[in-house]
Parts: structure tokens; sequence; C-alpha cells
């Protein structure tokens, strides 16, 4: 694959991480918390990528373990949530 064709397709990730992390922001008042802890994954995700792209390989770990514990968060708050409605 292309140098050319591989930044495309990470920028075009980074974008798309942006653009779902301010569309679950808009989403706390259906969603609660969860809606921002899955912004902030979404967030981390752009950051690992972008980290990727610049060769900065030591920080990928830390992006991905952050995107990770965020997720799991995410699900916390989720099911405390449905737990708590019912």
């Amino acid at each position: 694959m292309p140098p050319q064709t591989f930044g495309l397709i990470l920028h075009s990730a980074m974008a798309m991480c942006a653009l779902m992390a301010v569309v679950n922001a808009l989403r706390y008042k259906k969603r609660g918390a969860s809606a921002y802890a899955l912004s902030a994954a979404f967030v981390a995700l752009g950051f690992t990528i972008w980290v990727y792209s610049i060769g900065a390989t030591r920080w990928v770990e830390a992006g991905l373990a952050l995107t990770g514990l965020l997720l799991v968060a995410e699900f916390g708050l989720r099911a405390a949530r449905q737990g708590h409605s019912r």
C-alpha cells in the first residue's frame, strides 16, 4: 500500500473518531454519563491512531490501554443505568 493511501486511511479514521466523539457527547440526555465515557474512548482511539501515524510507538500501547479502560467504564455505567431504571 502506498504511504499516501495509508496516511489517508489514518486521517480518515481520526476524523471518524472525532465525529463519533461529538455525536456521543450530544447524546448525553438519552444515555447519561456513559455517553461521555464513550466520547472519551473515541478521543483516546483517535489519539492512538495519531501517535501511530507519527511513529511514537511507545504511546500506542498507552493509548490502547486507555481506550480499553474507557470502554469498560462505559459498559459499567450503561449497565448501572439500565439496572437502576428497572
